[in-house]
């Protein structure tokens, strides 16, 4: 699972891939992106639990109908990678390590514990209580520590 998030990273630096103002920047070339993510949803067999999870693991304010309401920001944008079909979200949080133990304290499973992308990032990889795969990636005054 490292390596998979470690890849990514490292994807995201090869390419130079920066967000802002609609636009991508790519070893130079400016292209418009054309089709921005407007909406996420996170699935599984008990909605209460689950919005219960994100509440309390990160403070998202999670309806009773389910909407989800948080600040969505795409500091690295995104990767594609070879890989098992899979997909990820990565939540910011200022501590990975304080952030670990809600998790497991709430029903997550750690599947890889803090780690550190020299250059890029530091991150954790886990599963919510209903297998949905996601990680961290640890801010410093809302921004990407690097280490």
């Amino acid at each position: 699972m490292k390596r998979v998030a470690e890849r990514a990273a490292e994807r995201v630096a090869e390419t130079g891939a920066e967000k802002g103002g609609g636009k991508v920047a790519e070893k130079g070339v400016e292209k418009v992106m054309t089709a921005p993510i407007v909406f996420f949803d996170i699935a599984g067999e008990n909605d209460a639990d689950l919005g219960q999870f994100y509440n309390t693991c990160f403070g998202w304010n999670v309806t009773s109908e389910g909407t989800i309401d948080v600040e969505v920001t795409a500091q690295f944008g995104g990767a594609i990678r070879r890989d098992p079909a899979e997909k990820r979200l990565y939540i910011g949080v200022e501590s990975i390590a304080a952030t670990q133990a809600l998790i497991i304290e709430n029903g997550g499973e750690i599947e890889q514990e803090r780690f550190e992308v020299p250059g890029t990032a530091v991150l954790c990889l886990f599963k919510d209580p209903a297998g949905n795969p996601m990680g961290l990636i640890e801010l410093t005054d809302g921004k990407i520590t690097v280490p």
